[in-house]
This record gives C-alpha cells, structure tokens and sequence, in this order.
C-alpha cells in the first residue's frame, strides 16, 4: 500500500485488425468507478496516488472492470474482478503494568512498551490513557502516580496510516492504611488489629481502625479481639445463651459456645455454673471466700460467699457464722429448730438444737426441756418440780468435807513449817 498500485492484464487482438483501447474502471463498490474510469492503450496501468484504506484504515477491497472497444465503437464484453489492499495496525508488548496488578497508593507505577510494524510503513506512534486520571503520556517507558481506584489503562498505537492497535490492562491503586506494605484490597487485615476485614465488616468494625480490637462492644469482659479468636460474637455478651457472659466462661475454662455446661457443677458445691455466675461466686471452687464455709450454704442462709463473714454472728445468738456451719445449725436465727430454745443453750447442754427436743425429758426428772431452760435449771441434771436441785443437801455435806480437809491440810503445813516434825 506504501507505493502506487499497478495493474496487469492479458493483451488483447481485434479480428479485424481494428485499433481498440482497453476502458478501465476501478472503484471501492461494484459499479460505483469512484476512483477510477480511463481509457487504455497498453496491457498495464499504474495507479500513481497511495489508495486509501477506507474507515478502518487496514483494509479495503476495489472493485475493477474492464472491457475493450475498437474504433468503431464495437464493445467486448465486461470482465470483472476485485483486489483488496491490506494495512496491518502495530503489534504491541506491554510489559508494564501487567493486567490484574495492584499498587499501593504513592507508589510509582512503571510503563513500559515495545512495538513492531509489520508493514514497515513508517513511524509509530503512541499514547497512554487511564479511565480515571486521563493522558497520561506518549512515552514508550516511564512512571507515574495515579490515584485511588480501578484503572483502566489504555495503550494506542498507530502508523502513519492510522493502522491502530488498542491494548487495555486493568490495575488497581489502593491504600495500606496500617503501612505494611500491603495494599488493602490484597491486605485481609488493613489496620493490622489481629481481626481479619471480612470478620469485623460482619460485625460492623472499623477495618481502618486498629483501636476497636481493645473495645468491648457488648460488655462482656471480652475485647474484640478476643471474641474473635474465640469465636464468639462480639455484639452478643452470650454468645451461646446460656445466661452466662462469654467473658465469664472464658475466665473460668468454659465453653462460651455450648450452652450444656450451665447446669453443671464443676466444684461440686451443690451450685449450678449458672447459679454461680448469678451469685458472684467461683464455679471452681466450693468456697468462694475461703472463709471455710461453702458457697451453697452461706447463700441458703443469706450470708455473702464472696465476703469472709466467718466471724460474723448476724443472729445475735453468741454462735459464730463458722461455729452455727460447724454446729449446722442456722446462722439467721437464734433458735434453728423453732422449739422456743436457743441453740447456744442447746448446745451447752448437748441438745440437738436442729431437732425440736422441747418436750423430751433428758435427765428423767420429770421436767421437760423446755421448762428447764425457762426455769434456769440443767436439762442433764434431775431437778425438783420447784426448780431447786434432788441432790442440793447431799451437795453441801459434800462441799463442807471437801473444805474441811483442805483446812486441816493447810493447818499440818504451817505446824511442820514453824514448830518442826
């Protein structure tokens, strides 16, 4: 295409030995002789203007007829046939930026092209685009900076002929928000919390905010951070519902996502984990307080298994909270079986003061318990009906012998002292 066409046919004779001449018709449509319509004496005809390519400036077919007529006006007949006239567009290598690539917003992004006309039909040309940033250059090696986003980026490349070859790779420029020289989108931990992107989109965070994975969202004692390497949600404080908060479960060696361990008693104190979550207590130990009393009763009994109250006697009854424990008796009331005595009078004089023994008869003097305790009298010793003791007289004779002994016995010690053996 990059010189003149010429045309070449078979010569021919007249049989009546007329002079003729060859009628030439070229055009770009059959029957339409747009570019050419001559008359011909000789078997070839150079075309001496380039033909143009047409509007897709590589190829275009041209259509030719031809017929020859003597002198007097007698024709031959038509003879048709077309030729196509070729203009191959550049070839390209792009070998920067390469298709799918990512970029870290700031950094420099190298071009570079090569390109071969296989035509050989004059210099190349070259321009680069983006969708977002526009021109960049015609430049066949360079760099620049381009912007947050999706790229597009556009190579052509043309001949004089404007032959053109469009190439388009797709890049994408993204921030490293926690600068680890990662960009975001290939980054599945942009602020670098320990907390994957996808994980805290689901759960509403800030993937560009590496504070929240110290915040407790829903109040459980767990941070983010831990929610998520435990797996539990961090905007439910029970994860598996068991009225226990993940952050206790966790504290205490339980599963925050297996609702079964609720109801069972790892200390053996007779309190369920659940119940012990509600009464503050600690469900690995039966004592809470080590105060030596257990959780379960002090919480029967109102005391506070968290509080050492082991020396404290709220019922006013001269029994210690550890001693009514060990007495097993009530530490809320001063007369734990109801049978109108008290229990430090029951257990001075060895009644069971959580069995109602009022009306039983310990010592058989025929003076219930009861009237014992309201007459002053010892259950364990016989007593008259009046309330003075069967065994008074027989006491005095007793205490007055004892006492005469102990004179006479001084009196021989202070003779042997003074006067001698």
């Amino acid at each position: 295409h990059d010189t003149s066409p010429k045309l070449w046919w078979q010569e021919c004779s007249d049989p009546e030995n007329d002079t003729f001449e060859y009628h030439l018709n070229v055009g770009t449509l059959s029957g339409v002789w747009d570019i050419l319509s001559d008359f011909v004496t000789t078997s070839n005809y150079t075309y001496l203007t380039d033909l143009n390519f047409g509007e897709n400036n590589t190829t275009q077919t041209y259509y030719v007829a031809m017929y020859t007529e003597d002198s007097y006006g007698a024709k031959s007949t038509i003879s048709l046939y077309n030729f196509t006239l070729i203009n191959n567009p550049p070839i390209v290598n792009v070998t920067s930026p390469l298709n799918g690539s990512v970029f870290v917003y700031g950094d420099p992004i190298y071009f570079n092209v090569s390109a071969y006309d296989i035509d050989g039909d004059g210099p190349l040309y070259i321009a680069w685009y983006s969708n977002i940033s526009g021109y960049l250059g015609d430049w066949w090696e360079f760099s620049s900076n381009l912007p947050v986003g999706k790229h597009k980026i556009t190579l052509y490349a043309w001949d004089p002929y404007n032959a053109t070859t469009q190439y388009s790779v797709f890049i994408i420029v993204s921030l490293d928000t926690d600068d680890d020289g990662i960009a975001d989108v290939l980054d599945n931990d942009d602020d670098n919390d320990g907390m994957p992107d996808k994980w805290e989109q689901e759960y509403g965070l800030n993937i560009t905010d590496g504070s929240d994975a110290s915040e407790d969202n829903d109040h459980d004692g767990l941070s983010n951070l831990l929610e998520y390497l435990n797996g539990t949600d961090p905007l439910d404080d029970d994860s598996d519902d068991d009225g226990m908060d993940d952050g206790f479960e966790l504290s205490h060696g339980f599963d925050p996502l297996d609702p079964k361990d609720a109801f069972e008693d790892w200390d053996m104190d007779g309190l369920s984990n659940v119940e012990e979550y509600e009464y503050g207590t600690d469900p690995r130990s039966n004592d809470t307080d080590s105060d030596n009393m257990p959780d379960y009763w002090e919480i029967k009994y109102g005391l506070d298994p968290s509080q050492n109250d082991s020396m404290l006697d709220p019922d006013n009854d001269g029994i210690l909270n550890i001693d009514e424990y060990r007495f097993n008796t009530c530490p809320d009331k001063n007369d734990s079986d109801n049978d109108g005595m008290p229990d430090t009078w029951e257990l001075e004089y060895g009644l069971d003061p959580m069995q109602n023994d009022a009306y039983d008869d310990t010592d058989n003097d025929g003076i219930k318990n009861i009237d014992e305790y309201r007459n002053g009298t010892s259950p364990l010793m016989p007593n008259k009906a009046d309330g003075t003791s069967k065994t008074s007289g027989s006491n005095a004779l007793l205490y007055l012998a004892v006492v005469i002994v102990v004179v006479a016995i001084g009196y021989l010690l202070i003779r042997r002292v003074f006067l001698g053996p």
